[in-house]
């Protein structure tokens, strides 16, 4: 296998449609404000030399809402108001012993493993002091939330849909309590010394967030948020249901549909799968059990990699070489809408939404975050065929002749870098030996390798 020059991971192009890429940008300048906060969240926590309690910086923040938010925030101060202080020294001397037991460990990764497994098992505690916090704003979240009929979604007073504000007070939530986190074990722990510990426990804690009702009251009302593209995807995916990987423009040695390419036969054509990509399709539809942002987003990297593995395992006895088997942007667009479409999701905008609004900006600009971004871009292509109905694709003219699809590939979402997967793969797939990378030719490869078999 041939050798390739080390990456400088600079920033990378890829192709979307042209029409989901300013849609995209006017939502980050909408959401601009926020998203500076929250990656605040991550760079640029500072604990003071004079080190406050969690419960003061709690104070000092509520304070900042000015009246804000008073549904929850009063609750929450009843909280730390009434929270026992003797019952915090239990989790100071128990993050004392990690931290004596973490000295003898000389591996990065082992002692974040040991970190991540000590925080998912204290936060779920209503004792402890975050975990407190959690549960209390889980209530009376439910308590607000559950009880607004659904024609009142829309009908806020300021204009604002309810999913709007519901995403809002979740959002100022998490940075509440992150930060409260971050200053409780800042003497013990140092989680806000590290970027790697910072991200680790926002993660942490809001995949507890979204462990109860959070998450489906959030579905619920983004539901009837994008009700009317659900509806219109819906009658695009049924028209689309019956077309082949070539009535959607993808190259033929990736159709993985039983022909020969190039006089090659794979032994997969004896017996070829009940559809390309099944696999895939699968691995796409365990997205709609999943509750916490990240791992809805490994869910969507996870179908990436096992798209590449069903092309791994069609050619895998054949003489094809290498770069012959570089799937690039297009067709790796042209794959993700094939799958999306034989998946017959329900609520992916639901689900694009909570993984945009609740990651961080480092995983949305990173490689999870380009397969995110090539997901919606499939859904967009799908959603905006038009009326032509199969027209628009490249292998439904009777002549058999290939023409490209009517979308522009070329634009460019120039303010993404995309680095190295080994840089920010998501947990659960630390251990493969398959990761998959953009080249700068736009080519995906296994191990900083071209794809190969």
């Amino acid at each position: 296998m041939g050798q390739t020059q080390p990456r400088q991971h600079p920033q990378v192009a890829f192709p979307v449609v042209e029409s989901y890429v300013r849609k995209l940008r006017q939502t980050r300048r909408r959401s601009s404000r926020y998203r500076m906060e929250q990656s605040c969240l991550c760079t640029q926590v500072a604990i003071p030399c004079e080190q406050k309690s969690w419960s003061e910086y709690f104070d000092m923040e509520i304070r900042n809402f000015n009246g804000r938010f008073s549904w929850w925030t009063k609750a929450l101060v009843r909280f730390v108001r009434d929270f026992d202080s003797v019952g915090e020294l239990k989790w100071d001397s128990e993050a004392k012993w990690l931290l004596s037991s973490l000295a003898t460990v000389e591996k990065e990764d082992e002692r974040i493993s040991a970190l991540d497994s000590y925080l998912r098992k204290t936060i779920v505690n209503p004792s402890h002091p975050i975990g407190g916090l959690v549960c209390r704003f889980q209530q009376v979240f439910s308590d607000i939330y559950a009880v607004i009929p659904v024609e009142k979604y829309a009908a806020t007073p300021n204009g604002m849909h309810i999913s709007e504000k519901a995403i809002i007070d979740v959002q100022q939530f998490i940075k509440l309590a992150h930060g409260c986190l971050l200053y409780l074990y800042a003497p013990t722990l140092q989680l806000h010394v590290s970027s790697s510990l910072r991200e680790l426990s926002f993660d942490i804690l809001t995949s507890q967030v979204f462990s109860s009702r959070v998450h489906s009251l959030l579905m619920k009302m983004l539901r009837q948020s994008y009700v009317s593209q659900e509806h219109k995807l819906r009658q695009q995916i049924k028209s689309l249901f019956p077309c082949t990987p070539a009535d959607l423009g993808i190259s033929a040695l990736f159709c993985l549909d039983g022909r020969p390419v190039d006089g090659q036969t794979p032994i997969a054509a004896v017996s070829p799968p009940s559809s390309p990509y099944e696999e895939a399709v699968r691995c796409l539809r365990c997205i709609e059990s999943m509750q916490s942002p990240m791992q809805k987003l490994e869910c969507i990297v996870s179908t990436s990699r096992v798209i590449c593995q069903c092309v791994d395992m069609y050619w895998r006895d054949c003489n094809i070489r290498s770069k012959d088997l570089c799937i690039n942007a297009d067709d790796l667009l042209s794959i993700f809408a094939f799958v999306v479409v034989h998946s017959n999701l329900v609520d992916i905008f639901a689900h694009c939404r909570i993984i945009e609004e609740f990651t961080t900006d480092s995983i949305r600009r990173s490689m999870p975050g380009y397969y995110l971004a090539t997901l919606q871009a499939a859904v967009e292509l799908i959603q905006n065929l038009g009326g032509e109905g199969l027209s628009g694709f490249s292998g439904c003219e009777s002549a058999g002749t290939k023409q490209p699809l009517d979308v522009n590939l070329a634009s460019e979402l120039t303010d993404l870098e995309v680095y190295s997967s080994t840089q920010h793969a998501p947990a659960s797939h630390a251990g493969s030996s398959r990761t998959l990378e953009i080249v700068s030719s736009s080519h995906l490869s296994i191990n900083g390798d071209p794809l190969s078999l």
